[in-house]
């Protein structure tokens, strides 16, 4: 997996990488400029196992909400799934257009 995360609170950047490496071991992470007042975190591809029966748009909703409780609230969060039996990577898309239904999913105990 790998992730980037744009339009965040960077005073929050800290809790956010915490909260990135609590739902998957992430090898780096790397502070990049998009534009002039657009900072994005790129966290490095790390191989690792999916939760028992979880597909990998399941992890890109669990990593988003992780990332926005983080947060304070919703920031674009961009993964890029390889499965490694099946190439090429399938890339998802998490922003603010998701944000109200996975927070609300979150908060009933759903997964994420």
């Amino acid at each position: 997996m790998r992730a980037t995360i744009s339009g965040y609170n960077p005073r929050r950047k800290r809790a956010m990488i915490k909260a990135a490496k609590g739902e998957w071991p992430f090898k780096d992470v790397y502070h990049h400029r998009l534009a002039e007042e657009l900072d994005a975190l790129e966290f490095e591809y790390r191989e690792h196992y999916l939760c028992s029966g979880e597909d990998e748009s399941e992890f890109a909703d669990r990593l988003a909400v992780a990332i926005w409780k983080a947060n304070g609230g919703p920031c674009q969060v961009d993964v890029d799934a390889t499965y490694l039996d099946e190439l090429p990577s399938t890339g998802y898309v998490r922003d603010q257009s998701d944000y109200k239904r996975l927070m609300a999913k979150a908060k009933k105990g759903g997964c994420p």
